[in-house]
């Protein structure tokens, strides 16, 4: 009869038995569950610490589609289905501990898929298994002398639906199986021939393991991204324990192994595949996870905001620079973290047969040029304005899209919070090929009561192919207001009086500067702008608007010498000039 192993005891067992095992099977990891420590199924979510690696697992072995992970005799073996699906070579290759080549060895599988996609190790029996389509088990033999890993059968079990994720409990020998086909783990008997359960899930699983310090399954998931998570063996539900894995170029999940590792005594340690360019293998210990997720566009401007009413970038003076009043975020979408292949370019034209609208420099959204995978990426150009004072807000810019489909964060929006994003603007529309510039104007900023005080304003974009086949540019934006013109007043200007220069409606806790001149009214033109007194000048010295926009300038007694001089006077609030009063001293 097979062999069953319950705690460190082995049993012999029988179909008729099934049932009374899967009842104590059931008791006891409730049993178990129960038991578990609090913590061990705390809302946790973050990054964890490598232990190991990242090791490249596929330019070693000539193998681009590695998939499942194992840890045992002292080796890291992964399975791969070989150089392209046509002609594949369905191979485990077997690695140190330091990530160097030792061997491969040929997979016990059949001619088609893509090879085993998840690996299990027993060192105790010297046994390895590997799943892959159909709910099929290949079955391996391990040789302590030789070192060397040989076939011997394959198995056909009843999870006709078994693919990626597999792992066995060492404790009660069940196998479980998980299905991307109908999205649930299928519980297999020690000798494969039975189905104990079926636990649904809503995760989407590429490698399982099996934890023994507590008992619980650990999964890896993800495409576009990489994400390692708890899961309750006995009903599939997460138990919120979870990080995020942050290695360049990588974008779908493999498969996992948990084992004791000498770096990481006393911890469980999970190795996994993240499959990108190229596939890797790194370590991680599950107990060191910190941090949480980020909300969305993480990376916001400091308070050193500019007025919005007069806010104008046409990218030929920014470039690749990034001022404290604006920020570039670069994001992965299903995990909010930085993506190394997210492109927010205020340089020169990434494309060179697709010039800015105007000069040499626009912003530029999308993937990198030439994308090694088609995976999202969220690209995020925020501004930081104070819009205090200016009315209702309107924008104007130039926008040229290229091959673009609608998505989520497509388009331009605004915040008061950095939290809370509120679409002004969007999708961008579809373009073909290089796309033609359009003219958008009158664009409201100040939907739903934002865009009153300080804002963000954000240009977002989010896509799949390289900014060679699909993305968005951006030039020549412009921001309008209503301000509230500075109101200057004058008093007390006799010889021998200090006068009294006040201004009102001035930006709030800002500097203010005022200037007179004996020389004219003007107008005076300079750098494009019109002033109402002609040089030369002569400037008080600045002072700081209160909360109310009040502002009092330091005078000098007026000298006897300036009887009968006529004198113009112009004040100014950040970029705002007010009224001019013209005087004459008596």
């Amino acid at each position: 009869m097979p062999i069953l192993r319950v705690g460190k005891e082995w049993h012999q067992f029988d179909a008729e038995k099934m049932e009374i095992i899967m009842l104590k099977t059931i008791l006891c990891g409730l049993f178990l569950a129960l038991s578990l420590p609090a913590s061990s199924f705390s809302a946790q979510a973050g990054t964890a610490d490598i232990v190991r690696g990242p090791f490249d697992v596929q330019t070693l072995t000539g193998d681009p589609r590695i998939q499942g992970a194992a840890y045992g005799w002292g080796h890291y073996w992964v399975s791969g289905a070989g150089y392209d699906i046509y002609n594949p070579e369905f191979m485990i290759h077997k690695f140190d501990m330091d990530g160097n080549y030792v061997a491969s060895y040929p997979q016990e599988v059949g001619t088609t898929g893509l090879g085993n996609y998840d690996l299990e190790i027993d060192e105790a029996t010297n046994t390895m298994w590997g799943a892959y389509d159909g709910g099929n088990v290949s079955i391996y033999s391990y040789s302590p002398g030789s070192g060397g890993l040989y076939g011997g059968q394959t198995r056909t079990t009843p999870a006709v639906h078994g693919f990626a994720g597999f792992t066995r409990d060492p404790n009660s020998g069940l196998f479980y199986f998980y299905s991307y086909f109908i999205n649930e783990i299928t519980v297999l008997s020690p000798d494969l021939n039975y189905v104990v359960d079926y636990l649904p899930t809503s995760s989407e699983i590429y490698g399982l393991s099996w934890s023994e310090n507590t008992n619980t399954l650990w999964a890896v998931q993800g495409e576009g991204y990489v994400r390692a998570i708890e899961l309750d063996p006995f009903s599939g539900v997460e138990t919120g324990r979870r990080f995020d894995i942050e290695l360049p170029n990588t974008f779908r999940a493999g498969g996992c192994d948990i084992y004791d590792d000498p770096n990481n005594p006393g911890s469980p340690t999970l190795a996994l595949i993240a499959q990108g360019c190229a596939d890797q293998l790194a370590c991680y210990d599950v107990d060191s996870i910190t941090g949480t997720s980020p909300d969305t566009w993480p990376h916001l401007p400091a308070n050193q905001q500019l007025i919005a009413a007069v806010y104008q970038e046409g990218f030929e003076d920014l470039r690749a620079t990034t001022p404290s009043y604006l920020q570039r975020n670069s994001l992965n979408p299903f995990t909010n973290r930085d993506e190394p292949g997210a492109l927010v370019n205020s340089g020169p034209s990434t494309i060179a047969s697709l010039p800015a609208f105007s000069g040499s420099y626009c912003l530029e959204l999308g993937r990198v040029l030439n994308a090694c995978e088609a995976t999202p990426v969220r690209s995020g150009f925020i501004v930081g304005l104070d819009g205090t004072n200016q009315g209702d807000l309107t924008l104007d810019f130039k926008v040229r899209s290229r091959n673009k489909v609608a998505d989520t964060w497509d388009g331009i929006f605004v915040s008061d919070d950095g939290i809370n994003w509120n679409q002004v603007y969007g999708p961008w529309q579809t373009g073909t090929g290089g796309g033609t510039w359009t003219t958008v104007t009158g664009v409201d900023l100040s939907q739903a009561g934002l865009a009153s005080g300080w804002f963000y304003l954000l240009f977002a974009y989010e896509g799949e192919l390289g900014f060679d086949l699909e993305g968005v540019q951006i030039d020549e934006i412009k921001v309008n207001g209503t301000w509230t013109k500075p109101i200057l007043n004058i008093q007390n200007t006799q010889v021998g009086e200090k006068p009294v220069v006040e201004l009102n409606q001035a930006i709030p806790y800002q500097w203010v500067d005022a200037a007179y001149s004996t020389a004219g009214f003007g107008p005076f033109f300079i750098n494009g702008n019109w002033l109402p007194i002609s040089p030369p000048w002569t400037f008080l010295n600045p002072t700081i608007a209160d909360g109310n926009g009040y502002a009092k300038f330091d005078t000098p007694k007026l000298p006897t010498s300036a009887m009968g001089l006529e004198v113009w006077m112009l004040a100014a609030s950040g970029p705002f000039l007010s009224n001019s009063v013209n005087f004459v001293i008596n």
